[in-house]
């Protein structure tokens, strides 16, 4: 490209951003290489939901004893007579079960209806608990028997992912203080490839559990270090477009999932599945810049020129390089090592009014955190007949919420409020769930319950976005840091309640989760609007 030290002053606040903004393609191909690394993030979490055992969609076979024979025939609790079908218990059988099998099924006296016993005095001599499952077909995993009484162990495997999100963020921040975002986004890779098939082959629990919580910090670290890379070399629109749209890779990870677990759904497999992959990804970093930023407060000015030099020779790009780039870097450079990040305890050292601003921002994050990713792993029980269903109406839902919130980010000077009230209206039409199942009997069993998750699901995406792309403008340069690091820390710590939010619909009912996301999303819609009303104030 030719020089010309009339495009850019000696002096400009941000001669990074001035090059950068004139290399769209450049940027694109980055952004979506960066994109990608959520996709694991996805299979990770969600790899339980596909292949956790389900009753209904498998045939599970009780044993009696660790060296008893199979029990191929269990006893049902109802029968009925006009269309002969029963509802079985899966997860007890009976102590006479051998002579109830060879009486009521294949005896030529069977005579329906057949009905469970009901003498209270000997119920606990009667139905025994099955202990040891042997799986005879289906797809389910067989490693840890994930079924019934052991059905708490999908909330502790997504317990200990959720656990490794969260170490994530202190790995991650504190890494980069000493190796480049691009670095720790590599290494990130490899730990998440290596932790994760060894998580799908080891026997242990406890050993699986361990490194699908390092799968987790590889996961997200790498995520992490994508984020800051392409914050650092994109302004304005595009830096908030994809903050917004970052997430959206989730979804599709989520969607391809599905796909995949309909062919193989066994653990050992599909981890075998899910890691490799990585690889792809990895290889694909080769057109992944270094963070221009990170190197220039350490004073690596002649790599940042030579990055900025790449990008104004990539296809389309309009940038100019001045000939005094080096001296603007250079000064650019003083700037950013004068400019000392904050403190987490000086982000609390301002105004009341600004106190309460940067609370309500982080409980906004905790509340939409937790129903942004909950919601996913939420998806068994809006019909567990419908998984990949359930996947690609929520990735839809998603992509329609991302896209609003894109454009109340750009374009709409009370953002905050906008989007805490979609918000609140989201959750008002979920909790309208409990009317419609008054009415309509069917309404579980037809997954008409996912429905109102949809609208949900939209209405968090629109807030989560805003609120990760807005949230740094509200304070000073020196502030946007720490307050980002917070705002993340809190939210991943109180994400580790998602999964007792699931659990709690699978024991206690289908729609009490979706209703305690739903209480959550106002508490998040109504923080949301207090920030605006915090703003409004100062603009007064």
């Amino acid at each position: 490209m030719s020089q010309s030290a009339d495009q850019i002053k000696i002096g400009t606040a941000d001669v990074i951003s001035d090059v950068l903004d004139k290399c769209r393609l450049w940027q694109l191909r980055a952004i979506l290489i960066i994109f990608l690394t959520k996709i694991p993030t996805a299979f990770f979490m969600a790899a339980i939901i596909y292949s956790a055992p389900v009753p209904q969609r498998v045939r599970v076979y009780c044993r009696e004893g660790s060296e008893g024979n199979v029990t191929t025939i269990l006893h049902p609790a109802v029968a009925d007579v006009n269309d002969q079908e029963f509802e079985l218990s899966l997860c007890d059988t009976y102590k006479d079960v051998k002579e109830h099998a060879w009486m009521y099924f294949g005896h030529y006296l069977f005579q329906m209806p057949w009905m469970e016993p009901t003498n209270e005095t000997n119920a606990e001599e009667t139905v025994l608990p099955c202990d040891i499952f042997d799986f005879k077909s289906g797809n389910p995993v067989t490693s840890y028997d994930v079924v019934c009484s052991r059905g708490a162990l999908v909330v502790l495997t997504q317990g200990m992912h959720l656990v490794g999100i969260l170490l994530s963020g202190v790995v991650a921040r504190y890494s980069m203080k000493i190796m480049s975002p691009k670095t720790v986004l590599r290494l990130a890779m490899l730990l998440q490839i290596s932790c994760g098939l060894i998580a799908g082959v080891v026997e242990s629990l406890i050993v699986h559990l361990v490194f699908r919580a390092l799968a987790a910090i590889g996961c997200a670290a790498a995520f992490t270090a994508g984020f800051v890379i392409v914050s650092d070399i994109t302004t304005g629109k595009w830096q908030k477009g994809s903050q917004i749209f970052f997430d959206l890779f989730w979804s599709i990870g989520i969607v391809i999932l599905s796909f995949i677990t309909q062919y193989e759904a066994r653990w050992t497999q599909l981890y075998m599945i899910i890691s490799p992959p990585t690889f792809v990804i990895l290889i694909l970093t080769i057109w992944v810049p270094e963070s221009p930023r990170w190197l220039l407060q350490r004073g690596h000015i002649d790599e940042v020129k030579e990055i900025l030099l790449n990008a104004s020779n990539f296809i389309s790009s309009t940038a100019v390089i001045p000939v005094t780039l080096k001296a603007q870097l250079q000064l650019q450079a003083n700037s950013i090592v004068n400019c000392k990040p904050a403190s987490w305890f000086e982000l609390w050292r301002t105004s009341t009014m600004e106190q309460i601003r940067i609370f309500c921002i982080h409980v906004a994050f905790a509340c939409f955190t937790i129903m942004y990713f909950g919601m996913v792993l939420n998806m068994p029980n809006y019909g567990r007949h419908f998984l990949s269903y359930n996947a690609l109406l929520i990735a839809a839902s998603e992509v329609i919420g991302c896209f609003i919130g894109y454009v109340l980010a750009t374009t709409c000077s009370v953002k905050f409020f906008s989007s805490g009230l979609i918000n609140l209206l989201g959750a008002g039409i979920a909790l309208q769930m409990w009317h419609w199942r008054d009415v309509e009997s069917e309404f579980y069993r037809d997954g008409t319950l996912l429905y109102f998750c949809l609208v949900l699901k939209a209405s968090v995406s629109c807030s989560f976005g805003v609120l990760v792309s807005c949230s740094t403008d509200l304070v000073t340069q020196r502030k946007k840091q720490i307050l980002m690091f917070s705002c993340l820390l809190c939210g991943r710590i109180w994400l580790l309640n998602a999964p007792v939010m699931v659990s709690i619909g699978n024991f206690y009912g289908e729609f009490l989760s979706l209703t305690l996301f739903s209480i959550t999303g106002i508490i998040g819609g109504l923080a949301m609007i207090l920030v605006q009303m915090t703003l409004n104030v100062k603009t007064n």
